[in-house]
């Protein structure tokens, strides 16, 4: 079994409960104002309808469309942490010559990467991506799903992998070539890239071939001890 560091994603369940909470805040603010309304107006009935159909009944389809878009928004950190529980059950599945790091932040930065894998086939960094069913396939050098544009999942795999790259250059002063990992975690997602890179040397697998993606890579001869590459990303998840 794999070498487990670090704990679940914080990243995503601070998300989830801002979000939440959001949510919660405008359905209150909704039901306060009609409320007041009804307390403070109903006596003149008149002066209520008017209020209602002008005021009160327009601000709350508004509170209550804030409501549900952040409560969506909670739903997606959901999905995310769900897709990445299933990718933690596949990953300690690898021997322990392999060393599983999740939700990476890298020094000053905000956003995080879900795992990084370092073992005897390289340094990986692995978006996890949860998302509903469809083929994922280009469209017009475009990722898609069904044909809807998957916007900014390449960008962030690139940002990942550069950003450990730079972080082991500034910090261990050593230029280590980071193999990026793009892979999707409904199971009826239908991915067939293969384990080749598809672009921008990333792979994009779904998660049934998340191993084979890691492991059936030819072994990669580190510049420094890799102890200290293990030491460094412990750093990272302990902070």
């Amino acid at each position: 079994m794999a070498r487990y560091f670090g704990k679940r994603s914080k990243y995503l369940l601070k998300k989830n409960f801002e979000y939440d909470s959001k949510s919660l805040v405008f359905f209150l603010l909704a039901l306060v104002l009609f409320s007041a309304a009804t307390k403070f107006f109903s006596s003149n009935s008149y002066l209520y309808i008017i209020l209602m159909l002008i005021f009160v009944i327009p601000l709350m389809k508004i509170l209550r469309r804030r409501s549900f878009f952040y409560k969506h928004k909670s739903k997606n950190y959901e999905h995310g942490d769900a897709g990445e529980y299933e990718v933690k059950k596949v990953l300690i599945r690898l021997d322990d010559q392999y060393s599983i790091y999740p939700d990476v932040h890298l020094n000053g930065q905000r956003w995080n990467i879900d795992y990084v894998v370092c073992g005897p086939t390289g340094l990986f960094t692995i978006e996890v991506k949860n998302i509903h069913p469809g083929k994922i396939e280009f469209t017009n050098s475009v990722l898609t799903n069904d044909g809807y544009p998957l916007s900014g999942m390449i960008n962030e795999a690139v940002r990942e992998y550069n950003g450990l790259n730079q972080h082991c250059k500034n910090q261990l002063s050593a230029e280590i070539f980071v193999k990026p990992i793009l892979v999707f975690t409904n199971s009826r997602s239908t991915v067939n890239f293969g384990l080749h890179p598809v672009i921008r040397n990333i792979q994009i697998v779904q998660k049934e071939w998340l191993l084979k993606a890691i492991t059936e890579q030819p072994l990669y001869t580190f510049p420094i001890p890799r102890d200290r590459i293990d030491d460094e990303l412990k750093k990272l998840v302990m902070q």
